[in-house]
């Protein structure tokens, strides 16, 4: 269940990258995306990988988030 809300809030990666990444954003990108390729690559067991990986999740959704927050601040997001 908490992996179908990680995989909401991910997709505010695709409004922040068609809007373009300011120069933070990009380096925690960076640092998440190589930290999760690092441990998947590097650990032989899928259930390791599973828990090691959630540091750099939780950046990426940190980004994702504040992607998300930004979108709405500025009108792109409907409702109330």
């Amino acid at each position: 269940m908490e992996m179908l809300l990680c995989y909401v809030v991910l997709a505010g990666l695709v409004f922040l990258l068609v809007r373009g990444p300011s120069a933070a954003e990009m380096s925690l990108l960076v640092i998440a995306l190589g930290g999760i390729v690092f441990y998947a690559y590097t650990s032989p067991n899928i259930g390791a990988i599973y828990r090691y990986r959630w540091p750099f999740m939780l950046l990426l959704m940190l980004v994702a988030l504040a992607s998300w927050c930004r979108m709405r601040v500025r009108g792109g997001g409907g409702g109330a």
